[in-house]
This record gives C-alpha cells, structure tokens and sequence, in this order.
C-alpha cells in the first residue's frame, strides 16, 4: 500500500513536470508565432514601402539575372515581376547600349565590387530614356556574394544638358583659338599683379612666342608703351579699378625683333569670385597701311576735285559747302569763297527749281543716283547758263550730302538746235520724195484699177457689136457671158468710186451715221448667210460661230455691214481653195465691247507688212501684176468707220498660215436713235451691196 501511495505520488510529480513543460512549450511558440506575425509585418511594410518608393529599385541574383524590380521600375517599363523574372526586362535595354551594360556588370561581380553604368531604357511609351544605375554587392552570413541590390534613375535630360554643355564649350573653345585677334586672359593674384593663364593660337602665332613662353612674359617688357600697360594693369588689379573696356594702340616687338602696330584691349571681368582680365590683341598692319592709302588718296582727290574740269558742288540740304574752281568759273565768281555758304537753289532758275529739287530728295530719301538732266543756272550777274547735272549722295564732314557735277551744254545745245533744223529739213525732204512716191503708185494703180474693168466692159461690148455688123445674133451663152462681165466690172468701178467719195467724205469729216439700236448677232449672222454661194464658189468653207444668242446695240448697219463684207471679202480673195473662214461673235463683258473676229486659212501677211495694212494706198503687193485685185484703201475705210463707233480693229497674222482680224465695238445704246433716211451713196440693198463688195473676185 505505502508502495502504491508512492508510486502515485512519483507518478503526480512526473505529470506536474510534464505540464509544466508543455505550459512552457505552448508560451514559447506563442512567442515564436508573434515574432514571426511581426516580422511579417515588418517584411510586408517593407515591400510596400519599396513599391510605393518614386526611385526605381531592382535586386539581381549572382549569375545577374533579376530576381525582384519594384513597381516603379516596373511601370516605367510596361512590364509585369512575372515577365522580368523571365528575362523580359532584357529587351527593356537599348540593343547598342547591351554589350556595355552587360560588360560592367560582369567585370564589377567577378572583384565582387559596386558599379555605376549608363544606359537607354525604352519606357512603356516606346521612347528610349537615358538611365543611370548604381549598384551594391549582397552578401550571406559567411560572406559570399549573393548578387546586387540596386536604383535606376532617369537622366536624359542631364545627359541633354551635359551634351550641350559640352558642344558650347566645344565651340566657344573653337572660337576663341580660331579667332583672328589675339587672346590672353590674365588672373588677378593680388591687388598688386596678375598672371597669364591662356592664350590662344593667334596670339602665339603673332608675337611669335610659344604658349608656355608667352605665359611667362612681362608684356610691358615687348611693349613700346610698356608704362602705359603697366598703369592700366595696376588701376585694373585695384580695389578701384577702372570701369569698360581700355584701347591701346602701340607696337609690340615679336620674339623674332620684329615690331608689329596693334591694337589692344583690356577688360576686366569676375567669374567664381575670381577676377581676370581679358587681353584682345588685333593686328593693325593691315589698317596701317589702309589708313596710309587713304591719307595718299584724299589727297589725289583734293587735288582733282579743286583742278577737275567740270564744275563740282557738295551741297546740304540748304547751302553750298564746297565747290572747285571749275564750279566758281561756271556761276560767274572769281574766287570759290563768293559760292560757298550760299542757298543752292538761288542758282536754279526759277521754272526748274521744283524739278530739281525733286531729285535731291530722291537722292537723299531712295539713295539713288541722279542721273544727268538738262538745267539752267542763274549766274552771279543774272545772266543763265544751259548745264547738264548728274548727282549722288556722299559722306562729307560726317553727314550724308550731294555731290553735283555740273557741265556747260550751251555749245552743244546750240549744235543741237543746228542738228535738229537739219534732221528737220532731211525727214520733211524724204516725207515729199516719199510722198510723191505715194501718189505716183497711188495714181498709178488708181489708173489700173478704173483701166482694167473699162477695157473688159469695151471688149464685151465691141464683142456684141461685131455680131451686129455682121448681121448675126450673139449666141445667148456669149451675150448672158458678156452681160455679166459688164455688170461685174460695173460694180468694181461703182465700189472704186465708192471708196474714192468715202475717203474724202471721211477725210473732211463730212461722213455720217445712221445710229440705230440693231441685233448684232442677226446681222452677222445674215450676212455670213449671204456670202456662202461665194465662198463655196471659190471652194472655201465659211462657218459663223456665236457666242452670245441676242444682243442689241447702238450702230449704224450699214457701215457694219460694209465692215464685215470688207473682211470677209478680203478672206475669201486670199485664202486658196480648200480653205477656210470662221467668223466669231463673243462678248467681253469686262471691257464692255462686243468682239467680232474673222479668221482664214489664207496666205497671211509678213510681219513687217501688219504694221501699214490700215494706211491708205498700201498694198502688200504693190505690182500691176499681183494676183488680187484692189486699190489699197477698202481697210483704212473699214478701219476709220470703225473708229467712227468708238471702237478698233487689230490684225494677227502669220505668212502663210492665215490671219484673224479682230473688230472691238463698244456696248452703247442711244434711247433716241437717228432714223433718217439714207443719203443718195447709200447703198440700195444687201445683194447689190454683196456684188459691188465681192466685184474684184473672179472665181
């Protein structure tokens, strides 16, 4: 029994030691589950913090590969963790940038070291941005290397900026060694001195010293005024030092002995809290020797502006500066000082001053040249002088002024009269050898003209006598034959007489109108009508063509009609079977004028010829042998009866391809028309008129 209580009571002591340890067991993974929620906790915070962070962070494995890109990493590029952990981010690297990229990182792993590399990252946009990566090395608790932790960071436009930096930098560098003066830029050390610190090549090159010699030359020592540069440079140094840029001029000996004129400039500027002085050294050798040619040339042309022949004035706006002796001669002065200091244009005669004065402000407004015109000068003792004056503007005593250079004309303007009554007296003898010779072809083919038809129409007649005497009848084919040449011939001394009366009537202005508001279009178009049987007779085709289907003017009809049968008479005489005449009517309503055109296929006329078609008595062929009939004076008719409805006529024309004659008649309408009945020349009606217009036409 004691055996069993003690059993028990062992047994109890081993129950209560075991509950004790697992009441332990449970608080120390309480404790472990705890610490592990807030490591959790801490390890999630982490990665939030990570994610929401504005840099773009990444981790790589040893091998390189990534293992982890934050989310701002991730959105930059457009890619998911998934798809760089599957090496996607690989084509995020520009393709020219990869070898470098990988090269740095390779090389910085194997010595286990950081690294910095640049590189193009292509953003979600597609465009490529310049980045800069730092890397850290990881390591283990014992030490080896686990891979890199990193931060990308966007600097395009640094590397923008740096680039530009560099280009400026680049080209002012380029300007100031290829600049044509010479630069040395001195630094200030104390108030008491300074020291050259660059120079670029034209210095070098001119004072023929090396860039290391010259930077350790006293400059006062090659300096002609070297105490005049040494007070410069000390009131430069100072505490007051002197304001703006100081010029010297003075010549420097070069290391060679030579001495050299130049022209320097010193000017003082800060940079970092560091004063400097800028030395500009120009090279004057060349301005020397300019200024010296300029000194010998003023004084050649003070020499031939007092002894220059013509007469020259510098004039002002007002008065007379300076005049040479040929000048004070030509207004009637003995010495140039009566001149000088006087208005100008008391010298001007009255009716030209306005003239003249015109162009001295068209020299002085367009800067223009006054090229030589006629005037007259009103001398000193009242008396005029003819001149011929040409002008520009000059410099003169630092002020833009005239020079006038004036010649005596009066010589040859009295030449000119002389010329000119002898030029006068030859065209009024070729205008009356020319004259005669007119009216010697005039008469001459007047006589033809009235001969030819007298002679057809006598022979038609002795034709029908000599059947007469005979006692026999003229067949009727020969008297019908002969009867039309008679009447034909007839009609061709009706229109000559016509046309003589005409001219004269229109000559002595005794021509008159019947003004009525007409259709020109019906009257064209009837007209054309009327002359088909004659065209088609000589075996050319005649087409009307309108424009305009009704139009009422102001006209006189008869002459209208005489106009276009005239033109179209002389197409259809002109133009060989087979041709062609088209007769237009249009309008041009912009002008107001109804336009009458009548085109052939002829044999056109030279273009020398064009130019006298409408003068009275001229023919293209003047011979009595020519191939058309007529006397040379139906389109100066034409013409002037035109001309009497306020219109005109033109030609073109090309030899041998035909011509257009165009009639140009104003759109007018009179409310009151003159109806009176035609004169006794008026012609009767449109056949008879057709017949004595087509006369001189055989077909």
């Amino acid at each position: 029994m004691k055996e069993s209580e003690q059993n028990m009571a062992s047994l109890m002591t081993e129950n209560e030691t075991l509950r004790q340890r697992v009441l332990e067991l449970e608080q120390s993974l309480t404790v472990q589950k705890n610490k592990e929620d807030s490591l959790n906790r801490e390890l999630n915070f982490f990665y939030r913090f990570i994610d929401q962070s504005p840099s773009l962070l990444w981790q790589s494995n040893a091998s390189g590969e990534a293992i982890y890109c934050n989310k701002s990493w991730l959105d930059f590029v457009g890619l998911e963790l998934t798809d760089v952990l599957g090496g996607e981010w690989r084509k995020a690297i520009h393709k020219d940038d990869w070898i470098e990229y990988n090269h740095i990182y390779q090389n910085a792993a194997s010595h286990c070291i950081p690294f910095t590399r640049e590189y193009r990252l292509r953003h979600r946009s597609g465009e490529y941005y310049w980045m800069i990566d730092t890397g850290r090395p990881t390591m283990d608790k014992v030490g080896r290397f686990q891979g890199y932790v990193g931060a990308s960071c966007e600097i395009t436009e640094h590397r923008r900026r740096d680039e530009e930096l560099k280009m400026s930098e680049k080209k002012y560098r380029e300007v100031f060694h290829n600049s044509s003066s010479g630069i040395i830029l001195d630094k200030i050390t104390d108030i008491h001195g300074s020291k050259f610190i660059e120079a670029n090549d034209q210095a070098c090159r001119m004072l023929e010293y090396t860039r290391e010699e010259l930077m350790e030359i006293d400059f006062s020592l090659i300096c002609c005024e070297g105490n005049r540069i040494k007070q410069l440079m000390s009131d430069l140094c100072t505490e007051n030092r002197i304001s703006g840029e100081q010029l010297l001029e003075t010549y420097v000996s070069t290391k060679a002995g030579r001495y050299i004129p130049v022209e320097i400039s010193l000017k003082h500027f800060e940079l970092h809290d560091q004063q400097y002085i800028l030395w500009i050294i120009r090279n004057i050798s060349r301005r020397k020797e300019i200024e010296e040619r300029l000194r010998q040339s003023e004084l050649r042309y003070r020499k031939l502006f007092k002894f220059c022949p013509e007469a020259l004035f510098v004039i002002d706006e007002e008065k007379i500066l300076l005049v040479n002796k040929a000048a004070a001669e030509l207004l009637g002065a003995e010495k140039v000082d009566e001149v000088i200091g006087r208005e100008h244009t008391d010298f001007v005669h009255p009716d030209l001053r306005e003239f003249y004065e015109q162009r001295i402000n068209m020299m002085k407004n367009e800067r223009k040249n006054a090229l030589p015109t006629e005037q007259r000068f009103v001398r000193l003792d009242g008396s005029l002088v003819d001149v011929e004056v040409a002008g520009t503007y000059i410099y003169y005593d630092d002020k833009m002024t005239y020079l006038l250079i004036a010649r005596d004309i009066s010589e040859r303007k009295k030449l000119d009269k002389l010329k000119n009554e002898v030029d006068e007296s030859n065209r009024r003898l070729i205008e009356a050898v020319e004259y005669d010779k007119l009216k010697s072809e005039f008469f001459a083919n007047i006589s033809h003209e009235l001969k030819t038809p007298l002679n057809v129409i006598l022979g038609a007649v002795q034709l029908q006598e000599l059947y007469l005497n005979k006692g026999k009848t003229a067949p009727l084919e020969t008297t019908q034959k002969n009867i039309k040449m008679i009447k034909q011939n007839s009609y061709r001394l009706i229109r000559l007489v016509n046309n003589l009366i005409d001219i004269t009537k229109i000559d002595c202005g005794y021509m008159q109108m019947r003004l009525q508001n007409e259709d020109i279009t019906k009257m064209v178009k009837d007209i054309t009508s009327s002359v088909q049987d004659y065209a088609h007779l000589k075996g050319v085709i005649i087409e009307c063509h309108m424009s305009i289907p009704q139009k009422r003017i102001t006209c006189d009809p008869d002459h209208i009609e005489r106009v276009l049968l005239n033109l179209i008479s002389n197409a259809i005489k002109f133009t060989d079977q087979g041709g062609r005449i088209d007769v237009f009517l249009g309008e041009d309503e912009v002008e107001g004028y109804i336009v009458l055109s009548v085109m052939d296929t002829g044999i056109g006329i030279p273009q020398e010829k064009q130019k006298i078609i409408f003068e009275r008595f001229h023919q293209i062929d003047k011979s009595l042998s020519r191939n058309q009939e007529g006397s040379g004076i139906g389109l100066s008719i034409v013409k002037a009866l035109v001309e009497m409805h306020g219109g005109y006529i033109t030609v073109k024309s090309e030899y041998g391809k035909g011509s257009v004659f165009t009639v140009r008649l104003p759109v007018t309408h009179e409310e009151k028309p003159n109806d009176e009945p035609a004169g006794v020349n008026a012609w009767t009606n449109q056949a008879e008129r057709i017949n004595i217009e087509f006369s001189d036409i055989y077909f």
